[in-house]
């Protein structure tokens, strides 16, 4: 859970890949038995981006409706 919660977007993989390995550490955390909700994962990957994403970022949280992560790794791609 730590892992997940101080992950950070370096650049070092891609955008698709480090949405990827959050999604998988999640998998894990699941699988332990603890309940994880999609959103929780979304906002979790939206505070792991750097600064040069503060646009996408105000977006989403501008926008009324959730996305799940499939929504979130599109638009991130």
């Amino acid at each position: 859970m730590s892992r997940l919660t101080t992950m950070k977007y370096n650049g070092s993989l891609s955008m698709y890949n480090h949405v990827t390995e959050m999604s998988n550490i999640i998998a894990r955390i699941r699988n332990l038995g603890m309940s994880v909700d999609d959103s929780f994962l979304v906002q979790f990957v939206i505070n792991s981006l750097p600064p040069q994403f503060s646009p996408f970022q105000i977006n989403y949280n501008t926008i009324k409706g959730n996305w799940n992560m499939t929504e979130l790794q599109i638009k991130l791609v």
